[in-house]
């Protein structure tokens, strides 16, 4: 059992074995190694459609494992919650919430899980982490935010390095759910930094007459 790496047993989805191991050593819950530097929850993120993945993050999550270690610049110094998102993974997402995750934590581009899965039109999860931020009020914002002590409408409306806000990346890409969810949560329809190009601009330049009722309601 020396040979074995948890890892590739996580990835392999082998409960049985994986548990074995765990339960011989808890301190393999959080290991990294791997090519990627990913840790076992991390990996199990990116299986949507996998029980065993669901019931291998369940048991971690219960063993206490962090849910905040990111992963190495091959896998974009992503963390669990920013792979559930990309891969759309609502359960791992909701199970991952019920931690103590830091929601603000970015990836080597400067995004969030939430713009992750805004990038990738997963609205559910989007929802998900924006009703954590509005009904627990335990979001722990970046030092600029906790600094200025902004409120979730604030910090909706704040704009990332790229100099756009999570309600103009919705527009741009075409994503009438998220569009609708980040209004409903009191987003403003701010124009980009630089480009000064609003919202409703985008969506319209996009051709999408859906998002530019709702921008315009």
């Amino acid at each position: 059992m020396n040979n074995l790496n948890i890892n590739q047993v996580v990835e392999s989805g082998n409960f049985d074995l994986f548990k074995l191991m765990i339960d011989l050593d808890i301190n393999l819950i959080d290991s990294t190694d791997d090519i990627y530097g990913r840790s076992p929850l991390t990996i199990c993120c990116k299986y949507k459609k996998s029980e065993s993945h669901v019931k291998i993050a369940e048991y971690l999550l219960d063993s206490g494992c962090d849910v905040n270690i990111p992963a190495n610049s091959k896998w974009n110094n992503w963390t669990a919650l920013i792979t559930a998102c990309y891969y759309g993974n609502q359960r791992l997402v909701e199970l991952i919430l019920n931690s103590k995750t830091n929601l603000d934590i970015e990836d080597n581009q400067v995004q969030t899980a939430c713009q992750i899965g805004i990038e990738q039109s997963n609205s559910d999860c989007v929802n998900l982490i924006l009703n954590e931020l509005e009904n627990k009020k335990k979001y722990e914002l970046s030092k600029k935010i906790e600094k200025n002590n902004l409120s979730l409408k604030q910090f909706m409306n704040s704009t990332t390095t790229g100099s756009h806000t999570l309600l103009f990346r919705a527009c741009r890409n075409s994503n009438s759910d998220v569009v609708k969810i980040l209004l409903d949560s009191n987003s403003i329809a701010k124009p980009h930094y630089y480009t000064k190009y609003s919202p409703l601009y985008i969506a319209c330049h996009m051709g999408n007459e859906e998002i530019a009722k709702l921008l315009l309601e």
